[in-house]
């Protein structure tokens, strides 16, 4: 890699482009450091070994007595904690308005959390939770703040000067390109599971095809033989075969499963989304949970694709029924703001783990025993391809909220007039 160096007016070596010059009286040999730095890194298999070594650097490199790495979850839009030195408890999330993050959007690099009694509560807090002394954000011009990390005062009560944080401003922006790496891989590769899915799809429904027949077959012959002890053994060995045989069939297409091109043909239409959402509503009420819709007023049309977003509320719907085990109630409501058709669905289920939040709309990663995981993937997909957004905030024993939100005026709205 090639460099370039700046030395500023008085002799201090500043920045990442700074060359190595022992006279001028820097604190760290920025070529060792770097090498160093590079050797930690160079056999991470995924995103979570990145922060494994960059909490281990910031331990060995700083006499820190705490330190903590967040990062922000697609699902939500806010940061959680998701490594930390000497620490039992785990902060609840943050969101973008929290003037931490305001902070850390002002000043762009490493900075001071001064110790301040004008400092609002949700600061105040977070200094309690992780003793924060210094805030070291993971952020590009083009993706925004990816996360930060936290260190605490050192044990000797030393503080950080402008070579600690020329060194904590190196390491940030190595391990922000490395997430930013990683995560471009992770896209990739759910875009190549994808396309397998389509690839084998044929194969897989001609054998779902035959299994559905044979028990068509069944039920049909079950009208002449029912009575007959021996037809009824042999249709329990049938059933047990069939059904067996769907299992098998579906754990051998999430193996399978590679790479998929999810384009379909773009049936838009002016839809009633109250009128969707009661459609939907009124075909899933009398089992399972309680769904309560309150429809807002004066919820202009919206140019949509049907049966995809129909698709997308049943499985928000469903998700909600299953996490509350089918007691309860389920708060669907619909607002306008004067530009987005909006939709909140709100359940009292037990909530999503932090560790699920991380990867909820990513294919492939479910947490039911025999699912696919690609109900969530799906809704994005299909939301975001009528120019949409979905998003939701989950808490463990708090439940979870699904807000889905469409512009009135779209490229498609506008493609159909």
């Amino acid at each position: 890699m090639d460099e370039e160096f700046l030395v500023n007016s008085d002799l201090r070596v500043t920045g990442w482009n700074a060359r190595t010059i022992p006279f001028l009286g820097t604190k760290y040999d920025y070529r060792q450091k770097w090498l160093e730095i590079t050797e930690v890194f160079s056999a991470c298999q995924d995103l979570h070994e990145i922060y494994d070594r960059f909490l281990e650097w910031l331990s060995q490199t700083f006499d820190a007595s705490r330190i903590t790495i967040w990062k922000r979850f697609n699902a939500d839009g806010r940061f959680y904690q998701i490594r930390s030195t000497n620490s039992d408890d785990q902060p609840l999330p943050i969101a973008g308005t929290h003037s931490l993050v305001q902070g850390i959007l002002a000043n762009k690099g490493p900075f001071r959390i001064d110790e301040d009694d004008n400092q609002d509560d949700g600061l105040r807090e977070l200094r309690q939770n992780t003793q924060a002394y210094i805030c070291v954000p993971l952020i590009t011009t083009q993706d925004g703040l990816l996360g930060f990390c936290t260190l605490s005062k050192e044990f000797d009560d030393r503080t950080y000067d402008d070579d600690d944080c020329d060194l904590l401003r190196v390491i940030a922006h190595h391990v922000t390109m490395l997430m930013l790496q990683f995560q471009l891989v992770e896209e990739w590769s759910a875009r190549a599971k994808w396309e397998a899915v389509h690839k084998f799809s044929g194969f897989y429904l001609h054998d779902l095809k035959n299994l559905a027949s044979s028990l068509s077959l069944v039920v049909q012959n079950a009208e002449r033989y029912g009575d007959d002890p021996d037809f009824q053994s042999s249709v329990l060995r049938t059933v047990r075969h069939t059904s067996q045989r769907i299992i098998d069939l579906m754990a051998k297409l999430a193996d399978d499963c590679k790479d998929f091109d999810t384009g379909r043909e773009r049936n838009i239409q002016a839809l009633d989304f109250n009128m969707l959402i009661h459609e939907t509503v009124e075909a899933l009420n009398g089992e399972g949970c309680q769904i309560i819709f309150h429809s807002g007023e004066a919820i202009p049309s919206l140019q949509l694709q049907r049966e995809p977003i129909k698709q997308v509320l049943l499985n928000v719907i469903l998700n909600a029924q299953q996490a509350m085990n089918g007691k309860g109630a389920i708060h669907i409501t619909t607002t306008y703001d004067g530009h987005h058709v909006a939709v909140e669905i709100v359940d009292t289920g037990p909530g999503i783990p932090i560790a699920r939040m991380e990867s909820l709309f990513q294919p492939f990663k479910s947490s039911k025993e025999n699912g696919l995981g690609v109900g969530l993937f799906q809704c994005k997909h299909m939301v975001e391809e009528n120019h949409g957004q979905i998003h939701l905030e989950s808490q463990e024993g708090h439940g979870t909220t699904v807000f889905i939100s469409f512009p009135v005026e779209t490229s498609i709205s506008k493609g159909n007039k």
